[in-house]
């Protein structure tokens, strides 16, 4: 990050940096390797309570569920309807995808628990929380600027937060494989990244139909790009 000047009150006032033009694919590759150095530098290991693994499967879980049933219960809606509209025919022609993935997490997250329920410990890193590729700014090096949201917690959760954002733009399977050369992830914390990107959005469909199109269209893209990312990484 840009160097400290200096503390007024409750500010941090960091030098200007003059940013360079730099492709958006550029600030991809930036945004993984700043985030593998940050994870790689502030790794600690926690002790965990085996209550605190049972409450995280049983919240993922529970939350697998619930869009379970949401999307039974939407779609038998749409099938009572002699005609569609175009949200509703886009969620029909992609329930099976939609289901699909719902049943692969909650296999997922269940082998997650079998690996880790007897762990003593768990792998702790800073999280930057914030992703956001217009925080890069390139120079002779490259920065990484608002750190208001920094918290603490396994690293695939910035990860999570770059791929949902991201996924129409990039590659992740390279910035992944970019992200392990310096900082590999465990099996679990893989199983993890895998189970939560696997779970689609719950799109609650309004009058907009615009609208409804663009969100579902998104969320189902996302999917089938989450299944060809996980098989790659599978397989091997």
């Amino acid at each position: 990050f840009p160097k400290l000047l200096f503390r007024k009150y409750k500010y941090n006032i960091f030098e200007y940096i003059e940013e360079y033009d730099s492709r958006v694919e550029e600030k991809g590759y930036d945004m993984i390797y700043l985030l593998s150095l940050l994870h790689n530098k502030t790794t600690y290991y926690k002790e965990m309570d085996k209550v605190e693994y049972k409450s995280i499967f049983e919240n993922i879980s529970n939350e697998i569920n619930r869009r379970v049933n949401y999307y039974n219960n939407l779609i038998d809606k749409i099938e009572i309807h002699m005609f569609n509209s175009p949200s509703e025919y886009l969620i029909a022609r992609n329930i099976s995808k939609i289901l699909g993935a719902l049943e692969y997490s909650k296999n997922s997250i269940i082998k997650w628990y079998d690996l880790v329920k007897e762990n003593a410990k768990k792998r702790v890193v800073t999280l930057y929380n914030n992703i956001d590729l217009n925080h890069i700014i390139r120079n002779k090096d490259v920065y990484l600027i608002s750190w208001d949201k920094v918290t603490s917690g396994v690293p695939i959760y910035d990860l999570y937060n770059f791929y949902i954002r991201y996924n129409d733009i990039f590659d992740f399977e390279n910035l992944i494989k970019r992200y392990e050369e310096k900082y590999p992830l465990k099996e679990e914390e893989k199983i993890l990244f895998f189970t939560l990107i696997s779970i689609p959005n719950m799109i609650i469909l309004n009058e907009n139909e615009i609208d409804n199109c663009k969100k579902l269209k998104k969320m189902i893209d996302t999917l089938y790009k989450s299944e060809m990312l996980i098989s790659k990484f599978e397989n091997k």
